[in-house]
């Protein structure tokens, strides 16, 4: 996933669409976002016309309310421990891995990193941090397959939310609106949807392509 964030992007939006009409750095498909504060200009217009025919999907923004927030979903099923994230996590296999967001594993602890399921060796689930502005911080989820409707991604979750709390750290939660499953974990877990904006799906460029 790649943001367009920043206070120059409405004075950029000519050399920033030139730039992804070029798509000279697009060597895999690319999902885009817009920093909100943008949304008005006209994105759609541009990304969906020739070349880049970008295909347009929804993703809901949430509001985080402590009240509405039990830390006691963060305990582990039996026989699972959470532990905190390490470097090994970040080379892990996945559609929303830290690898996707960070350069490298040392600039994803840095950026605080996460929390583990795990059990005899085996991972289960991570909740880890994929985006970090001033005192928000982004939540990233992935369960394993083998692993799925344990419980695990509400443990992970809760136990790293319960941290940014404790740190003053306000957590952030954001999907497509068609990941019903991340819907219902974040109502559960204490966001409500606030506001929902477009994103898009940019195909990798071309080898014939000049």
């Amino acid at each position: 996933m790649s943001l367009i964030w920043g206070e120059g992007v409405g004075a950029a939006f000519d050399e920033i669409v030139a730039h992804l009409q070029a798509g000279r750095y697009r060597d895999r498909d690319e999902w885009l976002q817009i920093d909100p504060r943008w949304a008005g200009l006209p994105w759609e217009r541009e990304l969906t016309a020739s070349p880049l025919r970008a295909s347009v999907h929804e993703r809901i923004n949430f509001g985080f309310d402590p009240a509405a927030f039990d830390s006691a979903h963060g305990q582990a099923p039996e026989g699972w421990a959470i532990v905190p994230a390490d470097s090994t996590d970040f080379a892990q296999p996945g559609a929303v891995v830290p690898r996707e967001f960070w350069n490298d594993a040392d600039q994803f602890l840095e950026h605080g990193g996460g929390w583990r399921a795990e059990r005899a060796g085996q991972r289960g689930a991570l909740a880890f941090t994929s985006f970090r502005f001033d005192d928000e911080l982004e939540i990233g989820i992935e369960t394993h397959p083998d692993a799925r409707g344990k419980g695990l991604a509400t443990a992970v979750a809760a136990r790293m939310i319960d941290e940014l709390l404790e740190r003053g750290i306000t957590p952030v939660w954001s999907c497509r609106a068609s990941n019903h499953a991340s819907v219902a974990l974040a109502i559960k877990l204490g966001f409500t949807p606030a506001r929902r904006l477009p994103y898009y799906g940019l195909a990798a460029r071309r080898s014939d392509e000049p």
